[in-house]
């Protein structure tokens, strides 16, 4: 769980910095 929480961070950082 801890690992699935760390890559949805990941992801919505990335899609962040793409919106930006």
């Amino acid at each position: 769980m801890m690992a699935l929480q760390l890559n949805l961070t990941k992801a919505v950082g990335l899609v962040n910095h793409l919106i930006k």
